[in-house]
């Protein structure tokens, strides 16, 4: 029996994608639920992306000054809600590449080498595309206004190589590129966390709230949630098939949205609070247990319906950028920027650039397989 291949990406971020078999102790209800997660968790990257208060144009300026409710709007759902997108990618990759893992030579190379299909390639093509997408943007006169960032013409090698491999210009692809470093220590991960699992999760998680990075190589939250799904994956109680009650649920839910509320007030509104990054953090720990928890609730029938498209959260990540900024400014140049438009275009730029993904996706599966496995690592 092989394990299923999700690798969450986000984004992001994530994200995973099956190659259609089932891992040791993954059933085919919570790799639905796995599956319909990421999916939801791909759009909310989507519209973190969408955020337009740090867009940039030619001669350098910003969208300018908006609506203050705008601003909460889109503080709301991006800087709130959408935030616990990447940390839950990062808790399924690391349960799934985990779930079948041997800490043999043999084992970790194995897993490596199948990673190395699934991530690297997928990461290389992706980034030397959105390289060259943009590089033709750039040459065409008419386009190239569209611009704020150095001309890839002008680029040394030494900085090509670096866009490719550390900096893509499709950025959602760090969550790939620390999803990758994450692997290569995956042996050391597994030895602590089967060893000291819980001062090594106390120690991670104390450094997610007081700081974004501790390491060169990767955030403290990819780092964090990583090692909480081996975690879960190495737990013999199988704490991940179970259930909390709807109420309970729904008190999660509550108390997720308040802190976001809040937090998204004084974000947008000014005001203080001891540490503002410790109560963001708190929230995306609450708001991942009443999302896990309330999908438990949901009418299964509802789901079955529509998993069709469950399989199309990987391309949506890795397609989605650049398209949606360019759709962005391309929407900002013809409406305007004002806070009606600002906001017109926060809600609508995403839903076009997630129908577009969805849409290439099925024309490449459908008219260029080949094509289309190796673009996403067999997926």
């Amino acid at each position: 029996m092989r394990v299923i291949a999700f690798n969450s990406r986000a984004a992001l971020i994530f994200i995973y994608v099956t190659d259609g078999s089932m891992g040791f102790g993954i059933n085919e209800g919570l790799s639905t639920k796995l599956k319909a997660l990421s999916l939801v968790a791909i759009i909310l990257v989507v519209f973190i992306h969408s955020y337009n208060k740090e867009v940039k144009f030619t001669s350098g300026e910003s969208v300018g000054e908006l609506s203050d409710w705008v601003l909460f709007f889109e503080n709301f759902f991006s800087h709130g809600v959408a935030r616990i997108a990447t940390p839950l990618f990062f808790a399924i990759s690391g349960f799934l590449f985990y779930a079948s893992f041997e800490f043999t030579p043999h084992g970790v190379f194995d897993k490596l080498k199948k990673r190395f299909k699934s991530l690297f390639i997928p990461y290389l093509f992706w980034s030397v595309s959105g390289l060259i997408l943009i590089f033709l943007l750039q040459i065409i006169p008419w386009s190239r206004n569209f611009f704020t960032r150095e001309l890839i013409i002008h680029y040394s090698f030494s900085e090509i190589v670096s866009t490719i491999l550390l900096n893509p210009i499709p950025y959602q692809l760090w969550f790939v590129r620390d999803l990758i470093m994450l692997m290569v220590f995956s042996p050391l991960i597994w030895y602590l966390t089967k060893s000291i699992r819980g001062v090594w999760l106390i120690t991670l998680l104390l450094l997610w709230m007081v700081d974004a990075k501790t390491f060169e190589l990767f955030s403290n939250e990819a780092l964090l949630f990583f090692t909480i799904g081996c975690a879960l994956a190495l737990d013999l109680t199988g704490a991940i098939n179970k259930k909390i009650s709807k109420t309970l649920s729904y008190y999660c839910l509550a108390v997720w949205l308040f802190i976001v509320f809040l937090t998204s007030y004084i974000i947008t509104f000014g005001g203080t609070f001891f540490s503002l990054n410790i109560l963001h953090n708190i929230g995306i720990l609450i708001g991942i247990l009443a999302v896990w928890s309330l999908y438990d609730h949901v009418n299964q029938d509802k789901i079955s319906k529509y998993s069709i498209f469950l399989g199309y959260s990987f391309f949506i990540f890795v397609f989605h950028e650049p398209l949606l900024t360019i759709l962005k400014k391309g929407m900002f140049f013809l409406l305007g920027k004002t806070s009606l438009s600002t906001l017109i275009i926060y809600l609508i730029a995403p839903l076009v650039t997630i129908g577009l993904s969805m849409l290439f996706r099925y024309a490449l599966r459908k008219y260029t397989p080949r094509f289309y496995d190796f673009a996403t690592g067999g997926r």
